[in-house]
């Protein structure tokens, strides 16, 4: 669903070529693009060069490409084989390359023509295998695995086709095999990201088809959450197959709605809840198993990049010291009740099976799996340090270990016991490296035993020997002057190298430890490199961290969504019960409210009222400082689900959107001024409202309607009389923002595009520079002169001026950008954010 365009231009793709690359960001789609939407076109009678028959086969590398191939091609040729038919398909491979291939299907088709389709899934693992362990027939077998399928594609004798799914960021790989770079360049289809509409169909089609349906807030809710996650795709579908399962099975109110998505913890965290379900069945032992197990069968490459690492089962039974059966029976738990998270493959040993993770995003989104991947980084880090050290040891160039370092290994040694099938997995000689680890140990033992026997024989000291000591003093002192230089050396490489490795993830922390290692060392190559960094494309400096301070967690229940006042001094927090809390930044509770389903909630600019609009249309307004809490009726619309909210600058007005397209404005006392409907009889959501710095000019906004109109006291009493301009814009909006003049208008949505507008709609420009969804836009001013600033999905921040041109762009938030704002020198932004930090 949601693929339609997408499926047609592949079709075309590979109607003009045999070959065709499929590359995006992890999670696009790229796999059920193909699965669900290609190869179901081609069964479904599809012409590729007048001719609607099909054999599909689909495989993986992993970590036997050529058998994988054999074995899925065999399979859709023969009805019945056995594994020594595949060995001996693997060897005419080998002997005769692509031709083997052609003989064996060319027989077949004497009798039944048909087209031959090969899916390589997840190409990017070949990467990995051709280098690991730097074993030369690994390389040579992923050479003759890539030269087979091209010289497929190539041929004319059958018609072959294959097509490829790779991640985008391993693009610059392919160089390494002759001919494959010449070939995507030919063809290769960048899948798109889906649209909000495209994204709707998605969620709607699957549900229709079993005759059910969501409620227009859920799915409104579930479209402004995915923004705020990465993976969408596989989050999405995973959320969606949670929240099927428990209206099914436990809900079974007949809709899918709002009960059912708080239940499964949202998009953020549905797949990390049901993952954690799964480690929870498992008693503490087997909870330890399994931390060595995923720990197994992920990794971090050299860019930092986290990714599944695929591992015979034999080999994990090893490393995790389990027998195979006891290992399976974990395994099962992340299996079952459509779980998911593990795969189990049958590859050439009938006794061994593969086992891989099903998706990279469980990685991302499943927290403790994060934090495993990273904490067996560090210790991969430190023992490859260790292995290092040893081999310089063994040529020469190294003695042994210092006090520093000995005592940093030990410690690790100690807390993490690790095992030789353990090192294995990082190519390095164990016995080697905890041999030279205990020799040093025991020279360091040594070193600290005749210097306890050095200081007691200083408490005897008669005077005749004063001299003596002083020339021991003096020694010692150059000693310790020597190993405090080498410990700060050792000390500012480290700190240097740990800024390396966090520059994508945080450029603030990279800086922070390359000016650490500089004031350690006082060497100015890592001063050079902070400013470097400070100055660069990185340019973010961090100045206040308040996420540790966020007291939405403290009571015993699940965080379903949450917004924070302006001022950053309270918080409104829905949770999966139901409660709606508002806290202060202690913590400390300034008003329950009775449990209600919330749809929107807004603060005021000054974050004394709170206005909370139910998924039933009601409105409820919190007044802090009179301690009053209100009611706002809307007539013959209370019965609407409110999709938009936002009070006036002054705080005095509230304007609401619901769901058939109506804007109703209110003032403090709750009357109604006035109520507009948008989007006439085409009923769809207000999906967002903003009033102007001076509260003169309100903007509303839904899916294919954009108004501003006027609000002056005189043509509220006549709003027959008000002025309206209407604005065209392509795909959905997701900010806007009035210059303090109110003469200029900037939106951003859905198409990329910033667009800056007259307000009276005489004049209007688009801006294109992001690369994903525009989600934030502001103007700023300093000393007359307007800039506009806009942030994306990917939090990347461009600053413009009013041509258009770019002046700077800046990355380091980690969430949505909530204000930037322009010092008064107009040296610097300043820019705070939903990842609850400052940064300027």
């Amino acid at each position: 669903f949601g693929r339609d365009d997408q499926t047609l231009e592949l079709l075309q793709r590979l109607h003009n070529y045999s070959f065709v690359a499929v590359v995006g960001s992890s999670g696009s789609g790229k796999s059920s693009l193909l699965r669900a939407g290609l190869i179901p076109a081609l069964n479904g009678g599809f012409l590729v060069n007048n001719n609607d028959k099909w054999k599909v086969a689909i495989m993986k590398p992993g970590q036997h490409p050529i058998y994988n191939m054999a074995a899925a091609i065999l399979s859709n040729i023969k009805k019945e084989y056995t594994s020594e038919d595949i060995q001996q398909f693997i060897q005419q491979i080998k002997k005769f390359g692509a031709d083997a291939v052609v003989d064996l299907i060319a027989n077949v088709r004497e009798e039944d023509h048909f087209n031959f389709f090969l899916l390589i899934d997840q190409f990017e693992e070949l990467f990995r295998f051709s280098m690991e362990s730097d074993d030369p027939v690994k390389r040579d077998e992923a050479i003759d695995f890539v030269n087979v399928f091209l010289e497929l594609s190539n041929q004319t004798e059958i018609p072959f086709y294959t097509v490829l799914t790779m991640r985008s960021d391993f693009i610059g790989d392919c160089s390494q095999f002759h001919g494959l770079p010449e070939a995507m360049n030919k063809s290769q289809y960048l899948v798109p990201r889906l649209s909000r509409q495209q994204l709707k169909k998605v969620i709607h089609g699957p549900a229709k088809l079993y005759g059910k349906e969501f409620t227009a807030y859920l799915t409104s809710r579930l479209l402004n959450h995915l923004g705020r996650v990465s993976d969408e795709l596989p989050v999405l579908q995973h959320a969606l197959m949670r929240l099927w399962d428990f209206e099914a099975n436990t809900n079974q109110s007949g809709v899918l709605d709002l009960d059912d998505y708080k239940s499964i913890g949202g998009v953020e965290q549905a797949l990390s809840i049901h993952a954690d379900e799964a480690l929870n069945e498992l008693t503490e032992q087997e909870q330890k198993i399994a931390r060595k197990l995923f720990k197994g069968l992920t990794a971090i490459d050299d860019y930092g990049r986290k990714i599944r690492r695929p591992a015979l089962l034999s080999d994990l039974s090893k490393l995790t010291d389990t027998n195979s059966e006891q290992l399976l029976d974990i395994i099962d738990h992340f299996v079952k009740d459509r779980r998911s998270f593990l795969m189990v493959q049958k590859v050439a040993d009938p006794n061994d099976r593969l086992i891989d993770i099903s998706h990279e995003s469980l990685i991302r989104q499943w927290d403790i799996l994060n934090e495993w991947v990273d904490e067996e980084a560090e210790n991969s880090s430190l023992y490859h340090k260790l292995a290092q050290a040893q081999v310089e040891y063994q040529s020469g160039a190294k003695g042994l270990l210092g006090d520093l370092e000995v005592k940093k290994a030990v410690e690790w040694r100690n807390q993490f016991e690790p095992t030789e099938a353990w090192a294995n997995r990082h190519g390095a000689n164990f016995k080697n490296c905890m041999s030279y680890l205990k020799k040093s140990e025991e020279a360091q033992l040594e070193r600290l035993k005749i210097e306890r026997v050095r200081i007691k024989r200083m408490k005897f000291l008669t005077t005749t020997s004063v001299v003596l000591f002083i020339v021991t003093v003096i020694s010692g002192f150059i000693l310790a002057n020597k190993i405090s230089t080498d410990y700060k050396k050792d000390l500012g490489d480290r700190l240097s190298e740990n800024a390396r490795l966090t520059l994508k993830k945080d450029p603030t922390k990279s800086i922070l430890l390359e000016m650490a290692a500089f004031q350690v060392t006082e060497n100015r190559a890592y001063r050079d490199s902070a400013e470097i960094l400070y100055k660069g494309l990185y340019s973010f400096y961090k100045i206040i961290d308040r996420h540790n301070q966020l007291p939405i967690k403290k009571y015993n229940d699940t965080v379903h969504d949450y917004l924070i006042a302006p001022n950053y001094d309270k918080v409104l927090t829905e949770y999966t019960s139901g409660a709606l809390r508002l806290v202060d930044m202690n913590g400390k509770l300034l008003k329950e409210f009775d449990s209600t389903r919330v749809a929107v909630m807004a603060f005021s600019k000054d974050g004394n009222k709170v206005a909370i609009g139910q998924e039933k249309g009601q409105i409820l307004i919190w007044d802090q400082q009179k301690n009053k809490l209100e009611e706002f009726s809307r007539g013959a619309n209370d019965s609407l689900g409110l999709t938009s909210m936002t009070f006036s600058h002054d705080g005095k007005n509230l304007a609401a959107g619901d769901i058939l397209g109506t804007v109703t404005v209110w003032n403090e006392t709750g009357n109604i001024l006035y109520i507009k409907d948008l989007t006439k009889n085409n009923e769809y959501p207000v999906v967002l409202v903003k009033y102007s710095k001076n509260d003169s000019l309100l903007f509303a906004s839904s899916y294919f309607s954009n108004i501003i109109f006027n609000e002056t006291m005189e043509q509220r009493l006549q709003p027959q009389t008000s002025h309206f301009s209407s604005f065209d814009e392509s795909g959905l909006l997701h900010s806007v923002a009035f210059n303090p003049k109110a003469t200029w208008l900037v939106t951003g949505g859905e198409d990329r595009r910033v667009r800056i507008w007259k307000t009276d709609g005489s004049y209007s420009q688009a801006f294109s520079g992001h690369k994903s969804e525009v989600v934030f836009v502001n103007f700023i001013e300093n000393k007359n002169t307007e800039y506009v600033v806009s942030a994306s999905v990917d939090n990347e921040i461009i600053l413009w001026d009013m041509d258009g041109n770019i002046i700077q762009k800046f990355i380091g938030h980690t969430d949505q950008i909530t204000s930037i704002t322009l010092s008064e020198d107009a040296a610097s932004i300043t820019t705070e954010s939903f990842d609850l930090t400052t940064r300027r």
